[in-house]
């Protein structure tokens, strides 16, 4: 049974019309606008098979949750324009980033909501004065943005996405901070979904 999931999960994969696993490796995708130099990576489709797959069976976070932050749009601001990160997809303009700011991972954090439970506005607006004092702490330099998910009555969550800030201190914070999931991103620049309970 397991395996049968596993596998109708890796099928699903390929025919997403938004996955980087359908290019043979080493091809661009024209349409990401990403330049010569960038590529789909054989390691960006286990960051899919992973949210797709193992994390959906094992997560106690009910189904329709996952399916909501994996279609929020994570949006950081920036001094040019706002960076626009979905779950997945490579992101040209964060690898840009990384580069200028000489990082090679970052995270998108929120403290609004913990749980997807919906709070009032100043117990957020405090949960984001902490998680800001948190950040501090590690000493990163933390980008302000907003998750939402177009098409919803869900509310914008303020965010933070943290420069530089590593795998597990961002894992560290999002438990701090109770919150189902973090989307955490790596050199190859493919935000990752990655749940928490």
């Amino acid at each position: 049974m397991h395996l049968k999931k596993l596998a109708y999960n890796l099928v699903n994969i390929k025919k997403r019309a938004d996955a980087l696993t359908n290019l043979p490796p080493g091809k661009v995708d024209r349409e990401s606008g990403c330049g010569l130099n960038q590529s789909n990576q054989p390691g960006d489709a286990s960051a899919l098979y992973t949210l797709e797959g193992f994390f959906m069976c094992e997560s106690k976070i009910a189904l329709e949750k996952i399916r909501a932050y994996r279609a929020t749009d994570y949006r950081l601001g920036h001094i040019d324009k706002d960076i626009v990160l979905a779950v997945g997809l490579r992101s040209c303009q964060l690898a840009q980033l990384f580069a200028t700011k000489g990082v090679n991972c970052g995270a998108f954090l929120t403290a609004y909501n913990p749980r997807g439970s919906q709070q009032t506005d100043s117990q957020n607006e405090l949960a984001h004065a902490k998680l800001a004092a948190k950040l501090k702490i590690h000493n990163v330099e933390a980008i302000e943005g907003s998750g939402s998910e177009e098409g919803t009555d869900w509310p914008s969550e303020k965010s933070y996405f943290a420069l530089g800030l590593k795998r597990d201190d961002s894992i560290e914070i999002g438990r701090h901070f109770d919150q189902d999931a973090i989307v955490w991103v790596c050199e190859n620049a493919v935000p990752e979904l990655i749940l928490l309970r």
